[in-house]
């Protein structure tokens, strides 16, 4: 409410958007793979998912280990990836060899997933943004960069409508900036 957005539904255009907050990273990556696993396919056409990891080159990252907090999400993102009712757009920051070395491994993984695209970019000296999340029409989580991964930290997790088309929008701006 504070932002000025109000989410809404059919029934109700002026509800609130709901909204939780995960200050542990664990937390938030969990709850966020439920909701990709969870959000069912679109009746109208595609479902979207829409992930934007806009890390800087503040800090020297650690590989995350195998069995993290990470996988449930990445399962969840490639499992949408190769659905024929979804598209999944991702938008990355490289600021390491090895972080470009995962992202073309991933990238070889998805080859074929006909809803799957990539920009990726790397600009030395980008400072961290907010890294959006969209699953759907309803689900926008916002996180913050944690210093010692290629992940985010903490996240906000808002069910709005409104919230999303905002989140869609800058997206879109990132997307298609060359």
């Amino acid at each position: 409410a504070a932002l000025g957005i109000q989410s809404g539904d059919e029934h109700d255009p002026f509800a609130p958007p709901q909204v939780w907050v995960y200050p542990v990273r664990e937390d938030a990556y969990a709850r966020a793979a439920r909701v990709i696993s969870e959000t069912p396919p679109s009746r109208t056409g595609r479902q979207r998912l829409f992930l934007a990891a806009l890390h800087g080159h503040t800090t020297k990252r650690i590989t995350p280990p195998p069995a993290s907090a990470f996988a449930p999400f990445d399962q969840a993102v490639l499992e949408r990836a190769h659905s024929p009712h979804w598209v999944v757009h991702e938008l990355l920051n490289i600021a390491s060899e090895a972080r470009l070395d995962r992202v073309v491994a991933r990238i070889e993984h998805c080859k074929d997933a006909d809803g799957y695209e990539v920009r990726a970019f790397c600009m030395p000296g980008a400072l961290p943004h907010l890294s959006p999340l969209v699953v759907g029409t309803h689900h926008l989580f916002l996180g913050l960069e944690d210093p010692r991964f290629n992940r985010v930290g903490a996240m906000v997790h808002m069910e709005s409508r409104a919230a999303v088309d905002l989140a869609v929008a800058y997206f879109a701006t990132l997307w298609e900036d060359r």
